[in-house]
């Protein structure tokens, strides 16, 4: 044994010897000194056991968690068929907005007109429509008018080849 090892063993039988020889009054007062100073560890243990102790009581079973995850499922299906639907009706408010948005923006005043009577038998189609010289404009962006009365018009198809 070296020289150390022999000091602390001499110093743990002189300690023992001590505690043996001290009467109960002497034990109470040595306990009640060693309880003050692990007395902060305890109580931080009993707290962190409780903590522990409410979360486990806060779990759900596996039945719980999927029976919740089997609901979950449904309402997330249901969401993106209304999400689809929604996007579908967001497509077509576009797609309106769009054809509104040429109207606007259009250099010539569209006139709505019906076509009244065709000809295509001549080299030049022609359309009769129920837009005449009193209409709120004349006739002129895909059409060219060749003969109008005060109720219709007789014009020429421009149609371009691309």
């Amino acid at each position: 044994m070296s020289r150390t090892s022999i000091v602390a063993l001499v110093l743990f039988v002189a300690a023992l010897g001590y505690l043996l020889s001290l009467g109960a009054g002497g034990t109470r007062k040595l306990q009640s000194n060693v309880y003050q100073l692990i007395a902060p560890f305890l109580s931080s243990g009993a707290g962190l056991q409780k903590q522990i102790t409410s979360v486990r009581s806060n779990l759900k079973s596996l039945d719980d968690l999927q029976a919740e995850n089997s609901s979950l499922r449904v309402e997330n299906r249901s969401l993106k068929a209304t999400n689809q639907a929604l996007r579908d009706v967001e497509h077509e408010v576009n797609r309106l907005r769009h054809a509104l948005n040429y109207r606007e923006r259009s250099v010539f005043k569209l006139v709505p007109a019906e076509v009244i009577s065709r000809d295509s038998s001549t080299w030049w189609r022609t359309v009769t429509v129920n837009r005449g010289k009193h209409a709120a404009s004349p006739l002129t962006s895909k059409a060219r008018v060749n003969k109008a009365s005060s109720r219709a018009s007789v014009s020429r198809l421009e149609l371009r080849h691309c």
